[in-house]
């Protein structure tokens, strides 16, 4: 019996590797549970949930039904919603 041939294979498994480090490099930032982000900002887990439910924060499900956020759009709502003060 003779060896399989891999030169197909071998282009197969070297596009792969070189799309997954392509993916890889991306700025991927994590999504968040409500109670996580809360917690890191110091806030009340209901008063994310209301801004969500508002419509103010972006929420995203996936394949289940808990709601995730990130941490970098929850903080852009604030700095959007806040009243007076300097921006230095």
């Amino acid at each position: 019996m003779s060896a399989p041939r891999l030169g197909l294979h071998r282009s197969v498994l070297g596009t792969q590797t070189r799309l997954l480090e392509s993916v890889a490099t991306l700025p991927v930032e994590p999504l968040l549970t409500i109670q996580a982000a809360a917690a890191v900002l110091g806030l009340h887990t209901w008063k994310l949930r209301r801004a969500i439910n508002a419509g103010l924060v972006p929420s995203y499900t996936l394949l289940n039904s808990r709601r995730l956020v990130r941490l970098s759009e929850v903080v852009a709502v604030i700095e959007t919603s806040r009243a007076g003060g300097s921006d230095d």
